[in-house]
């Protein structure tokens, strides 16, 4: 008779495995928890950046007053052109994410693409998460260009919320 060498594992060697894998994964999933709420927060803030773009393109494409409703959500939006939906979003963007401020808003592009309404010059939400140390996210309107920034960059970072107000000094956008 010859010599067979034994085949699989031994069930040491399975507890080390799954003793591994359990010290992995308990450190790697709340990692992967603050990445969600994140990316959550992210897409809420696209979303409505979206719509933003897409009403002020088609006040330009259609040479009319386009309006962007925003819901109380802060997230949901619908474009309209004299009356008629040109797209709806709702609030798809998963829990956890809040828009402030808080409570429906109209933005109206005229057909050279500035904001006519509201007659401040900007206008900002803020995106927040209730899951703790996630990034906010800005969406703003500055200089009549939509942009989505974030609030904790430093002034002179393209990504920040710094802009110039009338006077050329340089101001965070309000809301952000």
């Amino acid at each position: 008779m010859g010599y067979h060498p034994q085949k699989g594992f031994s069930l040491i060697e399975l507890a080390i495995v799954v003793a591994l894998l359990g010290v992995l994964l308990s450190v790697g999933l709340p990692a992967v928890a603050d990445w969600i709420a994140t990316q959550r927060v992210r897409t809420a803030a696209e979303g409505v950046l979206n719509g933003l773009q897409l009403a002020r393109g088609e006040a330009v494409r259609s040479n009319t007053l386009v309006d962007l409703q925003i819901g109380a959500d802060g997230i949901s939006w619908n474009v309209v052109n004299n009356g008629t939906t040109v797209q709806t979003r709702g609030a798809d963007a998963g829990g956890g994410v809040t828009a402030a401020p808080a409570g429906a808003a109209t933005i109206t592009f005229n057909g050279v693409g500035r904001m006519v309404t509201p007659n401040t010059g900007t206008f900002a939400i803020r995106y927040t998460s209730s899951v703790n140390g996630v990034r906010a996210m800005c969406v703003a309107v500055m200089a009549n260009t939509p942009r989505m920034c974030d609030p904790l960059l430093a002034d002179g970072d393209v990504r920040s919320c710094w802009t110039t107000d009338a006077l050329g000094a340089r101001v965070m956008v309000a809301g952000c």
